[in-house]
């Protein structure tokens, strides 16, 4: 790219390093993120979405009497709401002396258990976008 690159002295790139293990634990760079690690570290959600019982009915039961097995069965389910888990992801930062921005999404996750035992997830985007903060008021109450 044709930038100069100055190579930092010990103390400096000492500095440097600190900064960015600062940011990383902050925006958690060493996890990915897992829609369903994040639902089913909420321990009342998780308990919701546990394997139900299943029903073994035998192939051959006479229609009339499989009717009647089902409805019997119908009547004893019961219905549950799973609350949405709200989780916000911290994308990326700029920072300097005079100034910090964040680029930061929030969503809204949803998880069900499908007939066939798997868990469906949905994640809705609420919002994203740059927060921006002023620090120049700091740097100068410093450098007086």
């Amino acid at each position: 790219m044709g930038l100069p690159i100055e190579e930092p002295d010990d103390n400096l790139e000492s500095i440097m390093w600190r900064i960015w293990q600062d940011i990383e634990n902050e925006m958690q760079c060493s996890k990915p993120f897992n829609p369903l690690e994040v639902v089913l570290n909420d321990d009342e959600i998780a308990q919701k979405l546990m394997p139900v019982q299943q029903i073994q009915l035998p192939a051959n039961l006479p229609p009339p009497i499989a009717e009647q097995a089902y409805r019997s069965i119908l009547q004893q389910i019961e219905v549950i709401t799973i609350r949405r888990i709200n989780a916000e992801l911290f994308n990326a930062t700029l920072e300097s002396i005079r100034c910090k921005s964040q680029f930061r999404s929030k969503c809204k996750i949803s998880a069900t258990r499908m007939p066939d035992m798997n868990i469906s997830l949905n994640v809705l985007p609420v919002s994203q976008g740059w927060i921006f903060e002023d620090n120049s008021s700091v740097a100068a109450d410093k450098t007086d």
